[in-house]
């Protein structure tokens, strides 16, 4: 009588975590990583072979760089991860994915949305959709609107811009709408990072009577481009991945008559379990300023949040089941 409690100690189980926290795509990190830390609290524990062991996440920053993608994927295999999320960009889990897959581990990405991805890694998984599936719902959207005339507008530096609109193209095409381009080597236009403005770019789209000017461009460049429409009161409405749905491009569009569109993969109405999810999120971003400056000062919810979240759920789903 009057012993005290034996002391019992909790096993874990590691979650990799792979991600650009500073950097270029810091921000697109940021949003990924929140979403997995908001789900960690969620869902603290897995249950793995009828015993319970606390969820641990080990963080790396890859610095927007591949070279500090391979160095902080070699680093995750040397720390006794089970699994790994992530990376945010394609082109960075294509040259992670080798590198877990000799150490036997698999990952499951969050926007990667390049076919090769999963295609060529079978360690590799995602829960985000593929580039093919997006345009051809934005070619849709932009057809059923009623768009005849179509122009397509790529950073040259980017294959993603030049994957969409390559894939935005073929179906406007099959769909009878008429895509123009100044360029006679590809089908779409393309501009250098450099660009300083798009005046040239409009100038095309308009002389050639476009209805709609499809542009998965960067969200900065996107929103310049938003500017420059709407100060030459040009006339066709914007189409843009959904990487546009940010509040830099809601704020872009604000108060001003041009139409832009983007694809989504999360709203907060969708059902009860979005609105259930948008509410804690939300909340858990509030109790603390440097997570909401982490997520770009706002509360806005974005989307790769959301799908971070789902990645998490996913992973420990898959670590109970095998």
């Amino acid at each position: 009588v009057g012993c005290g409690e034996e002391e019992v100690e909790l096993k874990t189980v590691r979650l990799g975590l792979l991600e650009p926290l500073s950097g270029e795509y810091a921000q697109q990190g940021n949003w990924e990583r929140l979403g997995v830390e908001y789900a960690r609290t969620v869902r603290q524990d897995a249950i793995i072979a009828g015993e319970r062991r606390v969820v641990e996440l080990v963080e790396k920053d890859t610095e927007s760089s591949i070279t500090g993608t391979v160095k902080m994927a070699r680093e995750l295999c040397e720390e006794d991860v089970s699994l790994v999320l992530g990376t945010y960009g394609s082109t960075e889990c294509n040259v992670a994915a080798p590198i877990f897959l000799e150490k036997g581990l698999s990952a499951i990405g969050i926007t990667c949305d390049f076919p090769t991805v999963t295609l060529n890694n079978p360690n590799y998984y995602r829960v985000c959709y593929l580039d093919s599936f997006q345009a051809k719902l934005l070619a849709d959207y932009a057809y059923e609107y009623g768009a005849r005339v179509a122009y397509c507008l790529a950073q040259s530096d980017r294959e993603y811009d030049r994957n969409m609109c390559d894939y935005f193209l073929t179906e406007f095409q099959a769909l009878g709408g008429t895509v123009i381009t100044t360029v006679t080597t590809i089908l779409y236009n393309t501009y250098t990072t450099n660009l300083n403005n798009f005046a040239d770019y409009l100038y095309g789209a308009v002389n050639n009577k476009a209805d709609v000017l499809f542009s998965p461009i960067p969200v900065k460049k996107g929103a310049q481009l938003i500017g420059e429409c709407r100060a030459s009161q040009v006339r066709f409405f914007l189409v843009g991945d959904d990487s546009w749905d940010t509040a830099a491009i809601a704020d872009a569009s604000a108060g001003g008559y041009i139409h832009v569109a983007c694809a989504s993969v999360f709203s907060e109405k969708r059902n009860d379990e979005s609105a259930a999810f948008a509410r804690g999120f939300r909340d858990w971003l509030e109790s603390d300023p440097r997570r909401i400056e982490a997520n770009g000062g706002s509360s806005d919810i974005n989307p790769a949040s959301a799908l971070a979240y789902d990645a998490y759920m996913v992973a420990i789903d898959a670590l109970e089941a095998a």
